[in-house]
């Protein structure tokens, strides 16, 4: 038998606590856990700039990731590795920043705006050659936005032509910048 005391209400003066709701909400991540998935981050940036950067063998995994980035982000590949560091430190620096979405939201801008703008050839970024013949094409493709940047310029060309892609691709930069 239940009383109304024994029932799940708060107590009359205590205050509910935003941060650790949040941290429900997020799956029970603290800190400590941000820490280390800022490091373990970090660790694979400085592995892919050695990779993308300094051509070293990273055995069969790095083969296999250098691959995979220049096929799906082209030539903006070279800006991972740096992102991950980027996106590392936040994690390890979150409790001195105001607003570490927004920053999140950032990063994530800035990056689409690069792969649309290289797939784009906005303000002439990306080799001149090969030439655009049609969409998805593989030699045009690593030579500039990779798919994920072929897929934002296909997505934006067919909405909003050729003009409103080089329009989306600054204005995500902007945008990106000014939250970061």
């Amino acid at each position: 038998r239940t009383t109304s005391r024994s029932r799940r209400t708060p107590a009359a003066g205590r205050r509910r606590d935003p941060r650790r709701e949040l941290r429900e909400l997020a799956g029970g991540l603290e800190q400590r856990h941000y820490d280390v998935i800022g490091l373990a981050l970090i660790a694979a940036a400085v592995y892919l700039a050695f990779v993308v950067y300094m051509g070293w063998d990273g055995g069969r995994v790095g083969a296999w990731l250098a691959t995979a980035l220049e096929n799906a982000a082209g030539r903006v590949a070279y800006v991972v590795p740096v992102a991950l560091a980027a996106w590392g430190g936040a994690l390890i620096a979150r409790p001195l920043l105001r607003a570490p979405t927004a920053l999140n939201a950032g990063g994530i801008l800035v990056l689409a705006a690069l792969l649309l703008a290289f797939a784009a050839e906005t303000a002439g970024l990306g080799p001149e050659r090969p030439n655009r013949h049609d969409f998805f094409e593989q030699r045009f493709m690593v030579e500039h936005g990779g798919a994920v940047g072929e897929a934002l310029y296909w997505a934006s060309t067919t909405l909003f032509q050729r003009l409103g892609a080089h329009i989306l691709a600054l204005l995500m930069l902007v945008s990106g910048t000014l939250l970061l």
